[in-house]
């Protein structure tokens, strides 16, 4: 493969025989001819300059990455901030009127002997409401049940690999649990309650809200991830 090269070719030499080859100026035909053809693309393509500018072209599009990421990211997390502080308001009041509501159904029931008709199906909407607002805030400070067995054995870019598709599935799930709740919500929304007298709609509703609320932070963990896989971060990918 050296005798591709003439003996005593400097490298200034074989660079700018190599710009004018790339231009197509400068150069005979006999030039052009002199080594064989698959001997001269080899030498070609081992030129310095053909080595810099491959590798500029190979990292402009993981720089481009890189820095549309660092604005993504950010505006994904801010969403995901904002649609938590959103659930923790709903989830306080909600979930105390579920606790005062099954105390007095209780306490009427069994002590004044004259239960509140609607006690139960007040207690079914507020638990159903508590139930879900209190996954989606679970969701965002990642403190849901999760099997970490595989995760703690894996370290570096195994272990980022692995969150991102975790993350990439978990967007999938939710984003299928809101177009199916959706779905449920319209096909109950005429249908009502016996004691209550409202429609079945707000028994439903957490379905879809609260999967819509996890769907936000599962796309902000999955940006995070894919950022941390491009840059290399530790952090940046949650490991």
């Amino acid at each position: 493969m050296h005798g591709c090269r003439p003996q005593g070719e400097s490298l200034g030499e074989r660079q700018s025989m190599s710009d004018d080859v790339y231009m197509g100026i400068g150069r005979s035909s006999a030039d052009l001819t002199s080594r064989p053809p698959f001997c001269h693309r080899l030498w070609l393509a081992r030129s310095p300059l053909h080595d810099s500018c491959a590798h500029r072209v190979t990292l402009l599009p993981r720089a481009c990455l890189v820095q549309v990421g660092g604005i993504v990211v950010p505006l994904f997390e801010s969403v995901s901030d904002w649609a938590d502080r959103l659930a923790r308001v709903l989830l306080v009041p909600i979930g105390i009127g579920f606790i005062l509501i099954v105390f007095l159904g209780v306490l009427t029931r069994y002590v004044f002997l004259a239960p509140i008709i609607t006690s139960v199906e007040l207690a079914r909407i507020g638990f159903v409401w508590s139930a879900f607002l209190g996954a989606a805030i679970c969701l965002k400070s990642e403190r849901h049940t999760r099997f970490l067995f595989l995760l703690d054995r894996l370290r570096g870019p195994g272990k980022r690999v692995i969150r991102a598709i975790i993350a990439l599935i978990s967007t999938c799930f939710f984003l299928f649990l809101t177009l199916k709740g959706l779905q449920m919500v319209q096909a109950v929304r005429n249908t009502y309650f016996p004691a209550l007298g409202c429609s079945q709609l707000w028994l439903y509703l957490p379905l879809p809200l609260c999967s819509g609320l996890m769907l936000v932070h599962s796309i902000a963990y999955l940006a995070r991830d894919l950022r941390g896989l491009l840059t290399g971060n530790r952090q940046g990918a949650g490991s």
